[in-house]
């Protein structure tokens, strides 16, 4: 159940989607060269926006995209019925999704079945100049193999709010990519006092016997 998380999931996303759609990170960079540069314009029918992962803040971040008018498409465990979303389900449906994807955006569960799933074999799937947003579990990420893709020029740029390790390592090249934005796990918080009415909310509904949302499935693992 979303406690006020799936707002600030749908702040991050929706900002970062429209940061490169209108190319201010290529502004940005030609700001340092000092270059008084127009850049033409990506054209919102090309800009498919691919979410990876179908469940309360999956379905938040689809949703606000949808009101910007960009091609959505999703992939998931089992396939959805969303109005103006193509869904893509299971493994044998991922790259299909990952082809036609121009900005790939991570809301896995953290299972056994998606540590390592973003590497360099479903990367090379992407389109060229394609980006990628982690929000999600810095595990679902092979870092190297991201590196990789941004210095082949398979992908234009990565925004990640979660790593394989935190916090990040001085070490690491991540830190000093200059096509690499970052953010210290920040993308949506806890916040006390809806997080506490929530669980008032949930103890009021077993004291009463009555079904209460958020369960886990331990199988599943989440």
């Amino acid at each position: 159940e979303d406690t006020g998380m799936g707002l600030q999931m749908q702040e991050y996303a929706v900002s970062q989607v429209l940061h490169w759609f209108r190319r201010f990170d290529d502004y940005q960079a030609l700001k340092q060269e000092a270059r008084w540069q127009p850049l033409e314009e990506y054209q919102r029918e090309d800009f498919t926006i691919g979410i990876m992962g179908a469940g309360v803040l999956g379905a938040k971040v689809a949703e606000a995209l949808q009101s910007w008018g960009f091609p959505l498409r999703i992939w998931s465990r089992s396939r959805k019925s969303w109005p103006q979303v193509t869904s893509f389900a299971g493994e044998e449906e991922l790259n299909a999704f990952l082809n036609g994807t121009r900005v790939l955006i991570n809301l896995l569960p953290n299972t056994a079945e998606t540590v390592g799933i973003i590497n360099s074999a479903r990367l090379a799937q992407l389109p060229d100049n394609s980006y990628v947003l982690n929000l999600a579990r810095g595990v679902h990420v092979v870092e190297d193999d991201l590196l990789d893709a941004l210095n082949s020029g398979k992908l234009k740029g990565a925004m990640l709010d979660v790593y394989s390790r935190e916090p990040l390592p001085e070490a690491s090249p991540l830190w000093r990519h200059p096509r690499v934005a970052m953010t210290p796990h920040v993308a949506a918080v806890t916040r006390p006092l809806e997080a506490m009415a929530y669980i008032a909310k949930t103890i009021g509904q077993l004291e009463r016997g009555q079904t209460v949302s958020g369960q886990v499935d331990r199988q599943l693992g989440y």
